[in-house]
């Protein structure tokens, strides 16, 4: 199996069965489209946030160093693909549930902006503002509500993952989004 095999049965298990190579290329697209960016900055954020640099490297492994070496431009492998490669069957799930709900929320964030795809530059200034939202909402509630110090302690992908994926699931019961069921 390979990794976009592994990205669309695990819809299939949350209920979202791609109909056709073409719309399966398109998903999975945009859920690259959000997931890399989204990873990216949060892990920006931390490296901000961090006084050990070595330690979150070490804590995000194999998975971090695939994603340090796209963010550093030594290979264009989509994150989902490094995931699958790097990561148990569990933490790739949620990889793939963070991306299909991310982009979920870059559409809500477009639809109240009014900024559908047929406004493109539009569409992707709310997508970039949506994740950056994220990923400052992400930073902040763990700043200020959890303990910053023992999540960098004890940083390893599931954490880094579950992170973010915690603040869309409170944001989507606050707002009423809908985006996990």
């Amino acid at each position: 199996m390979d990794w976009e095999d592994a990205v669309a049965e695990r819809l299939r298990a949350d209920g979202f069965d791609l109909a056709g190579d073409d719309q399966r290329e398109v998903v999975i697209g945009t859920m690259e489209a959000v997931a890399y960016p989204l990873l990216a900055n949060w892990l920006g954020w931390l490296a901000e946030h961090s006084d050990d640099h070595d330690a979150l490297a070490a804590g995000l492994g194999e998975f971090g160093a695939a994603l340090l070496n796209r963010v550093e431009g030594r290979h264009r492998y989509p994150i989902l693909a490094g995931g699958f490669l790097t990561l148990d069957p569990e933490t790739f799930g949620h990889l793939v549930l963070l991306a299909i709900a991310t982009v979920k929320y870059v559409d809500w964030r477009a639809a109240r902006t009014g900024a559908g795809p047929d406004a493109a530059g539009a569409f992707h200034a709310a997508a970039d503002q949506a994740i950056t939202d994220l990923v400052e909402g992400t930073g902040t509630t763990l700043a200020t509500e959890g303990d910053l110090a023992g999540y960098l302690a004890g940083l390893n992908p599931a954490r880094f993952i579950g992170a973010p994926l915690l603040e869309l699931q409170e944001l989507s019961e606050r707002e009423r989004i809908g985006i996990f069921g």
